[in-house]
């Protein structure tokens, strides 16, 4: 059996943050399982049976070591994903005059829009022209896939806001 066990820094730095910030939740999280049966499966190990499972039990280890780092990883990349968007998206406020707009309009079509781009993830993007056709965006190439993803997230936001607008009957100009 290899015993050598090499963990990511990532790895090592969650379970460092999980022990320092999260201890209730590790601690509930405990609790569940010797309710739903760990507690009576681990009673029902003999001891002598030990050494048979101590491989099983190092594969159990590394199996649930390689989720945790998988979903962290996964995690951040949604994260990085996220962050991307809302700058974007951020940069497509700074055009607009927001002092006609209700801030709950705004803030729902963000909401809208970030449900949107990670429901969609599609490399094309259809959008209403001047004309009230529809007209199809494309990453003209692989370089400016995410300058398009930008200028998308900005064409969703701003589709959005229009979408949730409801302008006052008492302003000159709606």
């Amino acid at each position: 059996m290899n015993t050598s066990l090499s963990l990511s820094f990532e790895l090592i730095y969650l379970i460092g943050w999980l022990l320092k910030n999260e201890k209730q939740m590790l601690n509930t999280l405990i609790k569940n399982a010797i309710k739903k049966g760990l507690g009576q499966d681990l009673n029902a190990i003999n001891p002598q049976d030990h050494s048979k499972v101590n491989e099983q039990l190092y594969n159990t280890l590394i199996d649930f070591l390689n989720f945790m780092e998988d979903s962290l990883l996964n995690n951040m990349d949604e994260l990085q994903v996220d962050t991307k968007t809302e700058k974007a998206m951020l940069a497509a406020l700074r055009k607009v005059d927001l002092d006609a707009l209700d801030v709950n309009a705004v803030r729902t079509s963000m909401q809208q829009t970030k449900e949107e781009l990670s429901t969609k993830n599609v490399s094309t993007l259809e959008v209403a022209s001047d004309s009230d056709q529809l007209t199809t965006l494309e990453p003209s190439e692989p370089d400016d896939i995410e300058f398009d993803n930008n200028e998308k997230a900005a064409t969703i936001l701003l589709k959005n806001i229009i979408k949730n607008w409801k302008p006052s009957l008492n302003e000159l100009i709606n």
